[in-house]
């Protein structure tokens, strides 16, 4: 299993560069066989980073303490909804989530704008694929989440101040708010020549902000319900 997670995210990694260089080739010279490559690299990017996620999540659900990450993360008497939550409760798994879900919203953009923004998909392209590049390259060189060791009878439990209703959804709101934001920016920004930005870029920023709003009355909850 963590064999299958590494060569997912580095297959991830491949296709990004791929995106990337392909992409930003395609554009300059616009070649649009090659853009169309390059975009179905970005949606297959999506489907090796969901894979590396099914693993984790899989090893997670399981309490496989031969990954480092789990035992570090969770243990047995950890009840399921935070054991789920542990996904991002460490480094590695959040770089896996933010990984996730920009490459999600990437085949959501290239999947919904085939047609109506060729010119514009062709240069959205290469700065998907290079922010996937980041986050793959860090999670296969610098900090993975599928190393190993010898499995210990116990995993050393989810950090304390984790354990909170808050925390489940915080990190994922932020991830989304993130990577909404980006999008849907870029999005309306590519669009401001036929005068739509103005639109476009309210609906991204509202969306954003919502978000992120979210995200902070998570982290004022859980500080007004944290005991000094």
């Amino acid at each position: 299993m963590p064999e299958l997670g590494r060569a997912a995210l580095a297959v991830c990694l491949g296709l990004a560069l791929y995106a990337l260089f392909a992409g930003g080739f395609a554009a300059f010279t616009r070649r649009r066989r090659l853009a169309v490559s390059a975009q179905n690299a970005l949606i297959a990017a999506f489907g090796a980073a969901a894979v590396a996620s099914g693993v984790l999540l899989s090893a997670l659900l399981r309490n496989d303490f031969s990954f480092q990450y789990v035992a570090d993360h969770t243990s047995i008497e950890l009840p399921t909804a935070y054991t789920i939550s542990a996904f991002w409760g460490g480094q590695e798994g959040s770089l896996l989530l933010w990984l996730l879900v920009l490459t999600g919203f990437s085949a959501a953009a290239v999947a919904f704008n085939r047609r109506s923004g060729r010119d514009l998909l062709a240069w959205a392209v290469p700065v998907l694929g290079l922010v996937a590049v980041f986050f793959s390259f860090m999670l296969v060189a610098v900090s993975s989440p599928f190393a190993t060791q010898a499995a210990p009878p116990d995993g050393a439990g989810l950090n304390p101040s984790l354990q909170n209703p808050y925390m489940m959804v915080h990190s994922a709101l932020s991830s989304l708010a993130g990577a909404t934001r980006r999008g849907l920016s870029r999005h309306a920004a590519g669009r401001s020549p036929r005068g739509r930005s103005w639109a476009s870029g309210s609906c991204s920023a509202r969306t954003g902000r919502t978000l992120r709003s979210a995200g902070a009355g998570t982290t004022r909850g859980i500080r007004s319900k944290t005991p000094r």
